[in-house]
């Protein structure tokens, strides 16, 4: 399985084997034959045992069955029924551009450059990064898997420029601050000092907010997990802490296990998505929907995440750390955090200021 051999132009022994069916040579970096022999031994060992991969390539592998099999790893993973929808809904239009193609060692990178050409007149960049993931990750765990060289290796999509945040004023914030209604304030306030999701918006209830440690929880829980999937922190301003305490004294809901800010029936604000493909329905929160008809009525246009922008972008123009802000958020890396320092407002005015300045 493993020889030794010299060359002419080096003192040392070398060691001659296959692996991933291709030859390969290691210098042991010695001129003792019997070092030599033990290094064969061990690389030997190594092929025996499986740690060189060296099973034949599954170039029979049909593409419908592995975009089944693509499907089950994908969903072993732990995906949301929403991701997974959105991963196999990118590739049912790339198969379906390619439908001539029965085996998945008959795809090359042109297939996948012509219909990079086709979907740029069809949809926008940011859609495309995300269909061009969604193929390579196909190709790239096919490769894995079954040994089938990857055609997307050498084809890339431009990342697209991120679009600048879209951020309220300080007119609207002053505007969302004379609200008097008591959910209506507590609603504008949260979402405005937290910077919450808006599936974290709609599930968050009253055992997640730590009146003595001002504190606010996001985490994984039955039925609700984080676009992070981390478990995070965030400050509890003392502006919406007494919009909050405000609003538990009216409502009808204001036990611990309770939604902070229900539908009328006391539930959760979820909206019905039904997958193209196979029928099935799955849910999603919708807060949107409530935040809307606030922001029509307050005269606002908006809608959730721009909230979430907001409270990055005037956090950063305030002084507060970016490490800080990062955490808040839940961003995934600093670059992310940093995107919304190049968009702070030139000049905030005190009373702005204090709703967003570290203390």
């Amino acid at each position: 399985m493993a020889c030794i051999i010299k060359k002419n132009n080096s003192p040392f022994y070398y060691i001659k084997y296959y692996a991933d069916r291709e030859p390969k040579e290691f210098s042991t970096r010695s001129r003792n034959l019997e070092v030599a022999k033990k290094i064969r031994n061990e690389i030997e060992n190594k092929l025996s045992l499986g740690m060189f991969d060296l099973r034949p390539a599954n170039t029979g592998l049909t593409v419908d069955g592995w975009y089944k099999e693509f499907q089950q790893v994908k969903d072993n993973q732990g995906l949301t029924y929403g991701s997974l929808d959105r991963y196999m809904r990118n590739l049912d239009n790339f198969i379906a551009f390619c439908k001539d193609v029965k085996f998945v060692r008959q795809f090359t990178s042109q297939h996948i450059s012509d219909y990079i050409t086709k979907r740029k007149a069809e949809i926008g960049d940011w859609s495309l990064q995300s269909e061009m993931i969604t193929i390579k990750a196909f190709f790239n765990k096919c490769e894995e898997l079954h040994k089938l060289p990857s055609p997307a290796k050498n084809v890339s999509v431009r990342e697209p420029k991120r679009k600048a945040p879209n951020i309220y004023s300080q007119d609207d914030i002053r505007v969302m601050l004379r609200t008097v209604n008591k959910r209506d304030r507590a609603t504008l306030l949260l979402d405005l000092q937290a910077g919450l999701r808006k599936g974290e918006m709609g599930s968050r209830r009253w055992k997640h907010i730590d009146m003595d440690r001002d504190i606010i929880f996001v985490r994984a829980e039955d039925g609700f997990t984080p676009k992070d999937k981390d478990a995070r922190q965030v400050p509890l301003r003392s502006e919406t802490k007494e919009a909050l305490l405000a609003w538990r004294e009216d409502s009808k809901h204001n036990k611990e296990q309770d939604l902070i800010f229900p539908n009328a029936k006391g539930k959760e604000f979820l909206v019905n998505i039904r997958n193209r493909k196979n029928g099935k329905s799955y849910t999603r929160s919708n807060f949107d929907k409530p935040m809307l008809v606030l922001l029509k009525k307050i005269g606002i246009k908006g809608h959730c995440k721009k909230f979430r922008d907001t409270a990055a972008s005037y956090w950063l123009a305030c002084g507060v750390p970016p490490q800080n802000v990062r955490d808040w958020l839940g961003h995934e890396d600093i670059e992310t955090t940093d995107h919304y320092a190049n968009y702070v407002p030139k000049a905030i005015e005190p009373d702005i200021r204090t709703l967003f300045e570290l203390k």
